[in-house]
Formats: structure tokens, sequence, C-alpha cells
């Protein structure tokens, strides 16, 4: 996986934000199925995350309908690091065929609230977890948490949607 610290240099002499665009890296060295953004605390997060994430679910081979899931999963989580956690948000992304993975890692300790969501947003993780087929969040050792979503690749929306109700 890519490790290394947003804007620091690789052992190939890339900066990591030139090397995370470009590739998607498993702990083995091959291509396709782990990624790992380390983003920088930045309104521009979110998108910069939609991005690298929609090229990775096209070299997996997502179906369009859980590509689009995901993508709404990894945008409101890393919008959730930046606005709320106020933290560079470190996102890990994985695939093993049967499930996809999302996890979004901030700094803060504090738990993910599930709003009822009004003019000003607050839909976020009520989103989320009426998308993904099981979310949770986890405390990580020595602060911060991650937030996580997996969606199984095998469902169609219908099916997603009568599992997820409930399912966390």
């Amino acid at each position: 996986m890519c490790d290394v610290p947003a804007g620091s240099m690789s052992s190939n002499g890339t900066r990591e934000s030139e090397q995370a665009a470009g590739q998607i890296m498993t702990a083995d060295g091959r291509d396709g199925h782990v990624v790992d953004l380390r983003l920088a605390l930045s309104a521009h997060a979110p998108g910069e995350a939609r991005d690298r994430a929609g090229s990775w679910l096209d070299a997996v081979g997502a179906h369009p309908d859980l590509q689009r899931d995901v993508l709404i999963a990894v945008s409101e989580l890393v919008t959730n690091a930046v606005t709320h956690a106020a933290s560079a948000p470190h996102v890990l992304l994985t695939a093993d065929g049967r499930h996809l993975r999302v996890e979004v890692r901030d700094d803060s300790a504090d738990p993910p609230i599930r709003r009822e969501g009004t003019s000003a947003g607050g839909f976020g993780v009520r989103l989320v977890g009426e998308l993904a087929v099981r979310w949770g969040w986890t405390p990580i050792a020595g602060g911060g948490k991650a937030v996580w979503a997996e969606f199984d690749t095998d469902r169609t929306r219908t099916a997603r949607g009568d599992a997820a109700d409930g399912a966390q």
C-alpha cells in the first residue's frame, strides 16, 4: 500500500499525491484491490476522493449502480472528516470479490451522529446507512476513529435497500 504521508516523497521520487493518483496498489504490490489515500484537510478532499475512487471502481469492474452508491459514501464520509472532525481524511478502499469496503479515518474520537437532516445538511451518515449493506465506526488506538461502509458486489439496488433496513 501507499503509506507515504501526503506531501512527502516516495521511494521512487514522486510526490505521494502524484503516485496515488496514478496507482492503485495492494499490500503485495499487485494492481487493483486496495486503495490507500491520504488527503489534505481541504474543501477539495471529497472531490479528489471521488475521482480516485471512481478510477479504482472502474479498474475493479464494479457495476455502475454500485459505483454510484460507493462514490456517494466516499463523498459523504470524507466530507464529514473534513467538516465535523476537522481532519485530513485517510481513505481505504478494499475489494475482495464479494464486498467493497469504504473506510475513512479521521482524528476525532467523537462517534458519527445519524441525524434527521435539515435544509442545511446532516443527511450524510443516514444516507450512507441506507446505501450500504453494513456500516459502523471503530475507535483507533492512539486517537481518532474509522467510519466504514460495506457494499455487496452481487446485490441489486433493491436487495441492498431491503437488507440495509436495520442492518448495522
